[in-house]
């Protein structure tokens, strides 16, 4: 994957994944942040309105993974993703989840059924309502194991969690 090309730049302008370069003090898991205000979508009919193409997103991804896999902390000690809501509601959520939509299936298969390394934590903040309820009833159907590596944390909450503010960009 060529990460220079524009429609790979555009694509991951487009996620803002951002990995730490430090690791979680506590854990020695890889960090990857994702402001999904960043992602926010309503005003985007289409993925090629942004420069980009489900093709070169599933290109950037698949390099993403090979990253990790090749990185002995995500190997070893795994990944803690923070997602950021910031703004987004419910019809951000969905639009972007529609734009999606056609390399939803592949995303899962690459994701949960190729990817080598272990999920240690999914830190989510400022989750809206809605996706907090969600969550919960979510929890009534999942192992424990899982249900506790999902936190649904305020802003002040995930700083603590880290280790402080200078863990955190």
């Amino acid at each position: 994957v060529d990460m220079d090309a524009s429609d790979i730049v555009a694509a991951s302008r487009l996620m803002e994944i951002l990995i730490l370069q430090e690791t979680d003090p506590a854990t020695g898991a890889v960090v990857w942040i994702m402001d999904l205000s960043a992602w926010d979508m309503r005003n985007y009919n289409d993925i090629e309105s942004v420069g980009t193409s489900h093709r070169s997103i599933m290109r950037w991804l698949f390099a993403l993974m090979l990253r990790g896999m090749w990185d002995d902390n995500t190997l070893v000690n795994g990944v803690i993703i923070i997602e950021a809501f910031g703004n987004v509601g419910m019809r951000g959520m969905l639009k972007t989840q529609g734009l999606f939509k056609p390399i939803e299936d592949d995303l899962n298969k690459m994701f949960y059924g190729v990817m080598p390394f272990k999920l240690k934590c999914c830190i989510l903040v400022g989750a809206p309502w809605w996706l907090s309820a969600l969550i919960a009833f979510m929890r009534l159907f999942i192992s424990k194991k899982m249900s506790q590596r999902i936190k649904n944390l305020s802003d002040a909450d995930v700083v603590r969690q880290m280790g402080g503010v200078s863990c955190l960009p």
